[in-house]
């Protein structure tokens, strides 16, 4: 990735973290302070609901988790089942 690439990218976020805690009602000198800081993952803090669910929520053993899945692996997961269920019903 170019230099230019990734300066671009930087401020896209920056812009964006600024617009997102504008909205959230903190004053410009806040805003202008912590957007640079918190424009990589646009989060406060580590907290149960800005954090990782597997962090808060559950544990890994042997790569599977014991607890909830993200949206993402849900979907993957019933993709996966339909896409077998397809199989079976043509065989």
């Amino acid at each position: 990735m170019s230099r230019a690439l990734r300066r671009h990218h930087r401020a896209r976020m920056v812009a964006r973290a600024r617009a997102l805690f504008t909205r959230w009602g903190d004053d410009d000198d806040t805003v202008r302070r912590n957007a640079p800081r918190l424009a990589d993952n646009l989060c406060w803090c580590s907290c149960y609901s800005c954090g990782n669910p597997r962090r808060h929520f559950g544990f890994c053993i042997y790569g599977r988790t014991n607890s909830i899945l993200t949206r993402q692996e849900i979907r993957a997961e019933m993709a996966l089942r339909e896409g077998i269920l397809e199989v079976e019903d043509t065989q």
